[in-house]
């Protein structure tokens, strides 16, 4: 039931809804190919002002919500909302206004929330360049709202006002932990053209903790301008923050202003000027996606991850050089293979491989495997480690980039989709989408296009595509569930139009299927399947609200193991194995007073093998042994020419 509305222009007023259950509800059981569209219309103190649930390419426009309590409401905990979406995908969310009447000081037990994103999936959505004022809850992400792909897509916060909230951005989820929990990992891009940062303006009232923005998900990145910028402008810098789930990384983008760099997305273009603009931005994307192509462990990620589930204790230096020489883009896949083979690859070197690859130091899965070592690293070790939490690596900047262009090229082929939507003098309007949709190319875009053939009555062409998507794409084992699934779906579908029936004219066995569905996937095909149950099961669903607890933080911290040490606090270092073989460990861990630190390795004979300068306070260094002859070696510590400690090692 997609709802279009738009001001009256005979007498130049706004649509209003106001004081209702829901302003608008918009439930989708299909990608029906219409168009969904309400625009600069006002939603004056409703419990829900605009409802969609599963609905795709929806545009929500320079709408006013307003979600006010009457001065004298008692403290019952009832929720208003301007905009919820649940399950809906490719939506248009720009330059609308949300406001209530809260006042910085205590957080109320009723909440105004300006907008929820719930489930919505790793589609490249956006809330982009709208205003949130006054505010208990600018806006909420719940559950999942991004995916791991390469590079990892999902929802994107740009250019968005925030004044005087209570929290602007909260990024929260229920359930099981899930690498989907959360938003797209890029927020913004580390690309220098204007409109990459993410250009966010921050309330920073300090209301709690995190009140800028607080996210419980997954670890994203948060791309700013330059830090001269960060000066010029304040609010474009969350200051109040969860710092274990945000890296925060200035480009060098300069000068920034919110005219150039949050430019209006509603002026109209031409279907040739938007086909010109998705040619322009898969150049770009493209050169992208071909150097990090060759630059992911080495080009050969099969091949690495081969040699390092292969490898042999004796082979520890061999699988050193390798993974260093991949470094800093060694993908996740081999990383947690890596981390897998203590035997091989013991924990001061996969300390150092991990200090070069900072993007793996900042994955839960590869934390994960650490902890589930049988020594895990010892806390200078994970020190080091966790020094990159704040570096953007090499790797994750290059996919930043690409992520840029990517969103950039699906916002224009949503742009077109929807005016083929509008176009009702098209008479091969399915096979007009379908084609737009090629340029998205990913598991979700071939399902819209199976709705494209079903909508067309082909249900030969609906089966050939969903067969195809099996062999197109490397899918993960929640990406093969969620296939199997929509297989199912469709099934119910084609033989209701088989039979000349309406979707909801559903069996008892169907009706099953459709639970099935509803109680194990999520996103858009759990919307569906919800939305059907509810039209001719009566079942009864109430969308939920998950709101921060600023008590803990879900993903704050990876718990550890106790682990084994074999350190002295007295000394400065210690020195393992002893004897060596390959390699030795220097372990350190130095006074901040120590400015400059200086190794030296020198033999009994007095001759200087190694010299070099501690960069850090703490952490491992590994000295390759390979080289060197069988005898016993002195390792000496100084600051400024002062000897603060020395050791001894035996090489074998």
């Amino acid at each position: 039931m997609p709802a279009n509305a738009v001001p009256d222009t005979t007498t130049n007023l706004p649509t209003m809804f106001k004081n209702l259950q829901y302003g608008i509800i918009s439930f989708g059981n299909t990608y029906t190919m219409k168009d969904v569209l309400v625009d600069s219309c006002d939603f004056i103190n409703n419990k829900t002002g605009y409802y969609l649930s599963a609905e795709t390419f929806a545009s929500v426009i320079k709408n006013r919500f307003v979600s006010k309590f009457p001065i004298f409401t008692p403290d019952n905990d009832t929720l208003l909302c301007g905009l919820y979406l649940d399950g809906s995908i490719l939506f248009r969310v720009e330059e609308n206004r949300f406001n209530s009447n809260y006042k910085n000081g205590n957080s109320r037990h009723n909440k105004a929330i300006g907008v929820v994103v719930n489930n919505c999936g790793g589609y490249d959505n956006m809330i982009y360049n709208n205003t949130f004022d006054s505010l208990d809850y600018a806006t909420i992400a719940q559950n999942h709202n991004r995916n791991k792909g390469n590079p990892p897509s999902g929802l994107q916060y740009k250019c968005n006002l925030f004044e005087d909230n209570w929290q602007d951005i909260a990024v929260t989820w229920d359930g099981n932990p899930s690498s989907l929990n959360g938003i797209a990992e890029h927020q913004g891009s580390a690309d220098n053209v204007v409109t990459a940062p993410a250009g966010n303006r921050f309330s920073r009232l300090n209301t709690w903790s995190y009140s800028d923005f607080n996210n419980e998900g997954e670890h994203i990145i948060y791309h700013l301008p330059h830090w001269q910028e960060l000066i010029n402008n304040k609010k474009l810098n969350p200051i109040y923050y969860t710092s274990q789930t945000i890296t925060k990384n200035t480009s060098q983008v300069s000068p920034w202003d919110s005219i150039n760099g949050c430019p209006s997305h509603l002026s109209a273009k031409s279907k040739t000027e938007l086909k010109s603009d998705i040619a322009a931005n898969e150049t770009n994307r493209s050169t992208f996606a071909d150097s990090l192509d060759t630059k992911i462990d080495n080009g050969n990620t099969n091949s690495l991850n081969l040699d390092v589930v292969t490898s042999f204790p004796p082979e520890t230096m061999q699988l050193r050089d390798q993974l260093l020489d991949a470094s800093p883009y060694l993908s996740d896949t081999v990383m947690v293979n890596a981390a897998e083979k203590e035997d091989v690859l013991p924990n001061s070197i996969i300390t150092e491989i991990l200090a070069e690859n900072p993007q793996s130091a900042k994955a839960e899965n590869v934390l994960n495997t650490l902890n589930e070592r049988n020594n895990p690293p010892n806390d200078n070790e994970m020190a080091q480690i966790h020094a990159n939490d704040t570096v953007l690596g090499n790797k994750e900047s290059l996919e930043s980039k690409l992520a840029f262009y990517r969103v950039e090229k699906a916002r224009n082929t949503t742009e077109l989709i929807r005016l083929f939507q509008q176009d009702e003098t098209i008479n091969a309007k399915p096979d007009s989408i379908e084609n737009t949709l090629d340029h998205i190319n990913s598991p979700g875009s071939r399902y819209l296009q199976a709705f494209c053939r079903y909508n067309k009555g082909d249900s030969t062409g609906v089966l050939n595509i969903l067969n195809d998507i099996t062999s197109d794409f490397d899918l993960t084992s929640y990406e093969q569930n969620y296939q199997n699934y929509f297989e199912d779906y469709f099934d119910i579908l084609l033989s209701l139009q088989a039979q000349n029936k309406t979707i909801y004219e559903t069996d008892n066995t169907q009706k099953a299927v459709l639970h099935s569905i509803a109680d194990n996937t999520s996103g858009l095909l759990q919307v569906f399947a919800r939305n059907l149950l509810i039209k001719t099961d009566g079942i009864i669903y109430h969308e939920p609200y998950i709101l921060l607890d600023t008590t803990t933080n879900k993903s704050a911290e990876i718990k550890t193991k106790e682990h084994l040490t074999i350190w002295n606090n007295d000394d400065y270092f210690t020195l393992y194995p002893n004897p060596a073989t390959s390699y030795l460990t220097i372990e350190y861990k130095l006074n901040y007073g120590i400015s400059n630190p200086v190794i030296e390795i020198i033999s009994l004979s007095g001759k200087h093998l190694n010299t070099f300068r501690l960069q850090k306070n703490q952490g491992v260094r590994i000295i390759d042994l390979r080289q060197y002859n069988t005898g016993t070696y002195l390792v000496r510590l100084t600051n400024n020419g002062q000897v603060l400690q020395t050791g001894k090692f035996v090489k074998l």
